[in-house]
């Protein structure tokens, strides 16, 4: 059912059929529905699309790459089995993904008896003199992971659903089950903090 973790998918269901933001919507539900109803070729289509994404969330959320495919493996194969119980209510499906990914960092967390961090990468974060910039330019990766592990983990949340998992401000919060007022202001304060401890070093 699930291919290769290590193999990209060539085409996403946006890219393949050039849909506009409401029509791949309506795609993602229509594969959605045809995966309820028993169709596997369906939710492979769903994995190819959102694979990469929640992939992503997941390195960033425990910084281990064998660990991060493991997880995205586990999410997809939740999902599989309980794709039946997925209704919409204000949440993508994109968004039922990643509480799936969410609930397994935090359970990562608690068995290993770590604090939680993030990893950054520079396409992970789209403005020209953000912290991801600056990190890559100036910090090796131990001391980016030291600066993210500094932020608290509400903060930590909401950059990774917002510029990793690339979620809206309003589906951020529905996933982190917050308004979007206190989603922007974790989204402005994670990036704030970041920027000046990069700029102080």
């Amino acid at each position: 059912m699930i291919g290769t973790l290590g193999k990209r998918p060539g085409q996403t269901i946006g890219q393949a059929a050039a849909h506009t933001g409401e029509e791949s919507l309506a795609c993602v539900d229509t594969l959605v529905s045809r995966a309820q109803n028993g169709q596997t070729e369906a939710f492979g289509l769903l994995y190819e699309e959102f694979m990469n994404r929640i992939y992503s969330y997941l390195y960033l959320r425990t910084g281990h790459t064998c660990q991060a495919e493991d997880m995205t493996q586990e999410v997809f194969l939740r999902a599989y089995q309980g794709i039946g119980n997925y209704r919409f209510r204000g949440i993508p499906f994109l968004g039922w993904l990643l509480r799936i990914a969410h609930n397994l960092v935090v359970d990562f967390y608690r068995k290993e008896g770590k604090r939680q961090f993030v990893l950054l990468d520079d396409a992970w974060m789209p403005s020209p003199d953000n912290p991801v910039t600056m990190a890559e330019n100036n910090l090796d990766i131990t001391e980016i992971r030291k600066a993210m592990s500094s932020l608290p983990p509400a903060q930590q949340e909401a950059f990774s659903l917002r510029f990793v998992a690339g979620l809206s401000v309003s589906e951020t919060a529905e996933v982190m089950g917050k308004s979007e007022g206190a989603v922007k202001t974790l989204q402005h304060e994670a990036v704030v903090k970041l920027r000046r401890m990069m700029r102080e070093e």
